[in-house]
């Protein structure tokens, strides 16, 4: 059963934040676990977080546990009342620099400022993270006579989990195979904790290497053969994964700029569109590339924030691009367009709704990290506080359930689909050929559809067994009778009753025609039939 959730909740922690990741498939409405990475603490963890689970912990049935900070103390973590609660954390080695799940398996990648790589696990039964490596540097020692280590800036996950893209201070890449990490050693916690330079000289795991010309600030894998990365100059580089590492095969700039970029995030529709963001310097901190275009952005995303530290689309509704920017906050950027694709604007602003993606009356701006999922958005701000709260953009009647659909007689590419009203309308006619929405939207009144169907010889004439309104036929009315001349107006469409004048059983459940004749299944155990009245 998928629960409806609308929790928003702001908790303030005893650590500074620097990652936050759901665990779950963005798909799951109610998510139950997250994992936050901190830095900047003398010892830093993995912490697992999870949701409705306060009146377990208060009651004692579960007991929050923790790894230890040194040979003799546990550390245990201070945790408040408010939602999610801490039920598990783990020493990490050094700074937590970049984190990343692979919700499928629940594997857990994090890049330290160390230089060493970490792989772990969630445990939905013991609501515990599992080591699966040990901390290991792809890189080796530092090249440098301070031995002084050079942090892992990015990590990035091919789609099966199989391998891992990392990024270093330095520039250097490489492609992990996560099969051939070393597995964890049974060692302390307090030799987790103290362990300055994790010692490595097994380089098997690596299957590819390259180097940028300055620090890899993000990587992206973008399909299965290219992956995306962004660096301190403000260069964006696309290497195709069968030619190796040593050399882009494409390179963008940003126009007059050379200011850093910090991340990206590419459309989950259209992988060669990639969100940018970085530092704003003269212009925008925000761009979407197109990787088809030779030099320049497609479209700069004019907004406030000084710096943007993530970037993501939205993972079923892409129109909508998600921003963790430096002083304005949690930035929801909006395109308007037609057709709600990000191609469109040709470099033109003026089709983009720019606002808060957080509730009114928050204060804390700066954003560092965030992770979404269909209808809910989780974030980490600097001054230690991890939010909660829904996204606004998918509105009631987006995530309302659809109970019926049927095709057109003569156009299987055509569908008649109907569910829950909500907000907009019960009912829409969807085109299989289109990318993404619908090409006419049923407009009529019904709470809740039934059941649908056209008329099997004329299906210029739609059916709908509604909760509150009856049987309507729907009929489009434009020159050719055709569903497909409509694209999105509900003007020509004529809807009325299927049923005798005086009929005052008001839902009907369930309907079936024929050429010239109806029957239908009322809620309150009436058999009704009656001639179809659009067949003259």
């Amino acid at each position: 059963m998928v629960i409806e959730s609308s929790r928003s909740s702001v908790k303030f922690l005893s650590f500074k934040l620097s990652r936050v990741r759901y665990v779950s498939q963005p798909e799951v409405q109610q998510q139950e676990l997250v994992v936050t990475g901190s830095w900047m603490e003398e010892v830093n963890r993995l912490c697992l977080w999870r949701f409705d689970y306060g009146e377990q912990i208060d009651s004692g049935r579960f007991k929050p546990t923790s790894e230890q900070e040194d040979g003799v103390s546990p550390g245990v973590l201070g945790d408040s009342a408010d939602e999610p609660r801490l039920v598990h954390s783990i020493v990490h080695t050094g700074w937590v620099q970049d984190l990343k799940v692979h919700r499928p398996t629940r594997l857990i990648v994090s890049a330290s400022s160390t230089g060493t790589l970490e792989v772990c696990r969630t445990d939905d039964t013991s609501m515990k993270l599992s080591r699966l490596t040990s901390p290991w540097m792809p890189f080796g020692q530092t090249p440098f006579p301070s031995n002084l280590p050079i942090a892992l800036s990015t990590l990035s996950l091919s789609s099966d989990g199989k391998q891992i893209y990392v990024g270093d201070d330095l520039g250097r890449l490489a492609a992990v195979q996560v099969d051939r990490l070393p597995v964890a050693a049974d060692v302390t916690d307090a030799q987790i904790s103290q362990q300055e330079q994790p010692m490595s000289n097994d380089f098997s795991p690596i299957s590819q290497t390259g180097a940028d010309i300055a620090s890899v600030n993000a990587l992206e894998r973008v399909d299965a053969s290219s992956l995306a990365g962004v660096n301190q100059l403000g260069q964006l580089k696309v290497w195709d994964l069968r030619c190796g590492l040593d050399k882009p095969q494409q390179r963008l700039i940003r126009p007059s700029e050379t200011q850093p970029l910090y991340c990206l995030s590419h459309h989950p529709g259209q992988p060669h569109l990639l969100a940018v963001g970085g530092v704003e310097g003269s212009g925008t901190p925000a761009y979407i590339w197109d990787l088809r275009a030779d030099q320049y952005p497609l479209t700069e995303v004019a907004c406030q924030g000084r710096s943007v530290w993530e970037v993501g689309f939205h993972p079923r509704q892409p129109q909508h691009l998600y921003l963790a920017t430096e002083t304005a906050g949690l930035l929801q950027i909006s395109c308007r367009n037609e057709t709600g694709s990000w191609t469109g604007f040709k470099g033109s602003r003026r089709k983009l709704v720019v606002g808060s993606a957080l509730p009114t009356g928050t204060t804390a701006r700066n954003v560092i990290s965030f992770d979404m999922t269909n209808t809910q958005l989780i974030c980490g701000h600097s001054d230690a506080i991890l939010q909660t709260t829904s996204c606004e953009t998918f509105s009631p009647s987006e995530t309302q359930p659809l109970y019926c659909l049927s095709h057109h007689p003569g156009q299987p590419h055509l569908l008649a689909v109907g569910g829950v009203e909500g907000s907009g309308t019960p009912a829409y006619i969807w085109d299989l050929r289109a990318d993404q929405y619908p090409l006419t939207e049923g407009a009529c009144q019904g709470r809740s559809v039934w059941e649908v169907g056209f008329h099997p010889r004329q299906p210029q004439h739609l059916y709908l067994a509604t909760e509150t309104a009856g049987l309507l036929q729907i009929s489009c009315r434009n020159e050719t009778g055709s569903w497909t001349g409509f694209k999105g107006s509900r003007r020509k469409l004529v809807v009325g009753s299927a049923l005798p004048t005086g009929t005052t059983a008001r839902n009907v459940i369930s309907f079936d025609m024929t050429n010239t004749q109806l029957i239908c299944g009322h809620s309150d155990a009436i058999l009704q039939t009656t001639s179809c009245e659009t067949f003259s």
